[in-house]
């Protein structure tokens, strides 16, 4: 069991990380999706940041790296390629990778530091959430040449797409109707 896991490898997760190993949390682990950390940072060229913390101007990159090295030195562990599924009550995170597969851990505290998605200038002055949607199309092939897989399953494939009469949703082996995790 950890005494803390953090979600989300940007910035905000890095620091929390920090600051939880120095006020003395032996048990750490950061979990981010991508496969470096860093977040929005990693396409931040510019400079200014790191002026409150490190008191000198570090560009986006700079400023990951700085948190990554100080992390080096404790003995937190750093999960990338890591897909958070599921945060329960009972602070167990339900997570699956590349590298580990899928894996249930425990924690004593989580912190949730996963950022914020960019909106387009038309939706910032809507008020509300947006509708829930499917992901574009096109998601699935760029996950697919971003991890130099093979964008579609060879033919005869379990995954091979099935006939769904009348446009309705596809069966579920169970009797049930397939579902998909948002």
């Amino acid at each position: 069991m950890y005494d803390l896991i953090v979600i989300g490898g940007g910035p905000a997760g890095l620091a929390a990380a920090h600051s939880a190993w120095e006020e003395g949390l032996s048990r750490i682990l950061v979990v981010e999706r991508d496969r470096e950390p860093g977040g929005i940072l990693n396409q931040c060229i510019h400079s200014g940041f790191g002026l409150h913390y490190f008191k000198e101007e570090l560009t986006g990159p700079e400023y990951a790296g700085r948190f990554l090295r100080m992390l080096s030195e404790t003995g937190v562990e750093l999960w990338t390629d890591t897909t958070v599924l599921e945060l329960t009550q009972e602070r167990r995170v339900h997570m699956v990778s590349p590298a580990l597969g899928y894996r249930v851990e425990e924690a004593g505290s989580v912190i949730l530091a996963m950022g914020c998605r960019e909106r387009t200038r038309g939706a910032l002055s809507t008020p509300g959430h947006p509708p829930r949607r499917r992901p574009h199309r096109r998601s699935g092939a760029a996950v697919c040449q971003h991890r130099g897989l093979p964008p579609r399953p060879p033919r005869g494939h379990s995954g091979q797409r099935r006939h769904r009469p009348h446009h309705g949703p596809a069966a579920h082996p169970g009797g049930g109707q397939s579902s998909v995790l948002r």
